[in-house]
């Protein structure tokens, strides 16, 4: 479904704004529980509320508190000084409002846009990120970090309509680091179509928990993952893949890749085992070369 423009209501309390994300209406406007940014706000006399937001996400980060956790991004491009530090509180969303990839991030001068590092944990520990389009176009600058070092227990990532602008193939729009080969790194990624992915997307695997499951994303950049002998869990679903561009791996980890279309330039064609260049123990449903 296509993001909608957010839209202003005056009521007899004052201004409400019900913002249209992924098919459901919430009224948040006059909630304290919402962090605001916009390019019109201030990091200085600004409080992060819908009347006075913040200029930029990294303020707005360092503005989440446990009962604080959502960020809405409102569209504009956020070049940002230096990489974002995502909290380490469980449950933070940072969201883009307006049409899809209107709310666009970069950091210049730093080894990643985002970087996720929950450190230690007492429960499993989860992050959103939706409608953001991630600037990783500096040389040697990947997009996302997941570092799961000294949690000691599961990192769940969900991703929605997120996407990416790469200065090569080596710079990785998502990657992993598993320090905490005891515990899982688990994405969820889904979109809706109209944009890709440029950058490679990474997948050290390092628990047999993993899991990798993409579905509507158009991984123009490839994948590749480790070669660890664990059961990483890889599912691309409604995904156009790099052909070809579907790399590395182990036979321990499973790649089920269904009603995907790999690319060759401009052309398309039904995705199979052909894709794939790595040594995942790989199956296409349906397959269409047979």
């Amino acid at each position: 479904m296509a993001y909608e423009q957010a839209k202003v209501y005056r009521t007899n309390g004052g201004d409400k704004l019900v913002v249209a994300s992924g098919g459901a209406l919430s009224v948040v406007a006059n909630s304290t529980n919402y962090i605001w940014t916009s390019k019109g706000g201030s990091d200085t006399v600004g409080d992060g509320s819908f009347t006075s937001p913040y200029a930029t996400v990294t303020k707005a980060l360092a503005a989440v508190t446990a009962t604080r956790t959502t960020i809405l991004v409102m569209p504009g491009t956020y070049a940002e000084a230096a990489a974002l530090v995502w909290p380490t509180i469980s449950g933070v969303k940072l969201i883009g409002l307006g049409s899809m990839w209107q709310t666009t991030i970069s950091a210049a001068g730093t080894s990643q846009v985002i970087g996720v590092a929950p450190g230690v944990q007492t429960e499993s520990w989860e992050m959103w990120l939706e409608n953001i389009y991630i600037d990783h176009g500096t040389a040697g600058q990947d997009g996302l970090l997941l570092d799961n070092t000294g949690m000691d227990w599961k990192l769940n990532c969900y991703l929605r309509n997120v996407g990416g602008d790469a200065d090569s193939a080596s710079d990785k729009m998502l990657t992993t680091v598993h320090g905490d080969a005891d515990n899982a790194i688990r994405v969820y990624w889904s979109g809706d179509g109209g944009g890709g992915v440029e950058g490679c997307v990474e997948f050290v695997g390092g628990n047999d928990g993993d899991r990798l499951h993409v579905d509507g994303v158009e991984l123009n950049g490839g994948l590749a993952t480790s070669d660890t002998a664990v059961a990483l869990d890889i599912r691309l679903r409604n995904c156009v893949v790099l052909h070809e561009g579907i790399s590395g791996g182990n036979a321990a980890q499973t790649l089920a890749i269904v009603n995907c279309f790999s690319q060759t330039g401009g052309t398309y064609a039904v995705a199979d085992a052909g894709d794939v260049a790595g040594s995942q123990t790989a199956s296409t449903v349906p397959d269409f070369s047979t």
